[in-house]
């Protein structure tokens, strides 16, 4: 959304000699909350802006300048880093805080990728352990 948005309000760059390619009114109206007040999208993701800018950029940034430097300046990739490695800090303090204390010390070996995927593998390996589909379906239910 933030790039859309940072298209519509720019252009659009095919080449670095080249000037942006502006965008039509029409199209850049739709990532304008001013202009489209009733897109749910627009404004749940100005909601959740000051959030996301809080995770995804870099802290050597200025608190005041965080959304700004989202919307205009970070990458996706770089985003997408910091919002990945904050998802897993917050999912693995969870499972720590949830988990019974005599079984704390397990949970470093369990939750290490070289232990996690070889785990869920077995269980897969074997066809007498797989349910068939009726039954995983009402187990989910």
């Amino acid at each position: 959304m933030a790039k859309a948005s940072n298209y519509a309000k720019h252009g659009i760059r095919f080449h670095a000699e080249a000037p942006n390619y502006i965008l039509p009114s029409s199209i850049c109206s739709l990532y304008n909350l001013a202009s489209n007040t009733s897109s749910l999208t627009l404004q749940r993701f100005r909601l959740a802006l000051p959030t996301i800018a809080l995770i995804a950029v870099s802290h050597k940034v200025p608190s005041d300048q965080h959304i700004d430097h989202f919307l205009n300046r970070t990458s996706t990739n770089s985003a997408r880093h910091r919002l990945r490695l904050h998802t897993s800090y917050t999912t693995t303090s969870l499972i720590y805080n949830e988990t019974p204390t005599h079984l704390r010390h397990i949970l470093p070996g369990a939750l290490s990728s070289h232990t996690s995927y070889p785990l869920i593998q077995m269980s897969r390996s074997n066809t007498k352990h797989c349910l068939n589909n009726f039954d995983f379906t009402i187990m989910l239910k």
